[in-house]
């Protein structure tokens, strides 16, 4: 989903709020960077960091836009041995197959003070094509968080359920469309890592639903709309309604 222009701006927008309300300063880490787009933004705001990714394709794109003050590296989370005082892992943990020993991992990187955020898909029952065609292990319920905080010596500062309703409208039509033209094909788990290798370049549902993501990325992109429907996303942030969970953690 995050390759529909409007889902990435809304991420943005989350990370933004998330700047505003706390004290977020360099070093930062981001785990799973992609081709750099939460890179470039968070070059513009001034901080100096890291990213990480194991897609050299995805981290080409990343290169090339020559942020200064960011270092980007193809490497795994668990060979980092930094400390960082942010740490930002966006729709990653769901495409690692052991996510206790992730975020203990990331909790050892953390600055005493520091903040860590992470965002993964929700409501483990909507677990569908897609979340394989991505290469996810899983989606995420409430209580899913809540127990990985507990055991990884994180405290959760906010968890916001976000999306509803409009990127959650838009995820139920992709995944209607999918379960159909698919009939609930699964992808196997011997793929799953490859899904993840080219999930920050490629897009599933680019390659199989051609015509929604022209018509979300395209003819529905407009940008004053989007702007009035982020306010009112924000409105049902703290219900449990939306396509995925926003979680602001610290150390205990």
């Amino acid at each position: 989903m995050a390759y529909f222009k409007p889902v990435k701006d809304y991420q943005l927008h989350l990370i933004r709020k998330v700047m505003d309300q706390y004290p977020v300063r360099s070093p930062f880490l981001e785990i799973g960077c992609g081709k750099g787009d939460f890179l470039r933004f968070f070059h513009q705001e001034g901080l100096n960091g890291k990213g990480i990714d194991t897609s050299k394709e995805a981290l080409q794109f990343a290169r090339r836009q020559g942020l200064k003050g960011i270092i980007v590296k193809e490497q795994d989370l668990f060979t980092e041995k930094g400390r960082y005082s942010f740490i930002i892992m966006i729709d990653v943990l769901e495409h690692i197959k052991d996510d206790t020993r992730a975020l203990k991992k990331v909790r050892s990187l953390l600055a005493p003070s520091g903040f860590f955020v992470f965002q993964v898909p929700s409501h483990s029952r909507k677990y569908g094509w897609i979340d394989a065609q991505y290469g996810h292990y899983r989606r995420y319920d409430r209580r899913d968080i809540l127990r990985l905080a507990e055991v990884t010596g994180l405290r959760i500062e906010k968890m916001w359920c976000s999306g509803f309703p409009f990127i959650s409208i838009m995820e139920n039509i992709i995944l209607g469309l999918g379960k159909y033209i698919f009939r609930k094909k699964m992808m196997r788990k011997s793929v799953m890592n490859k899904r993840t290798s080219v999930s920050g370049v490629t897009s599933p549902i680019r390659e199989r639903l051609g015509a929604t993501h022209f018509l979300f990325n395209k003819l529905f992109n407009v940008r004053w709309i989007w702007s009035l429907a982020f306010r009112v996303m924000d409105l049902f942030l703290p219900g449990n309604f939306g396509s995925t969970y926003f979680v602001i953690c610290r150390r205990t």
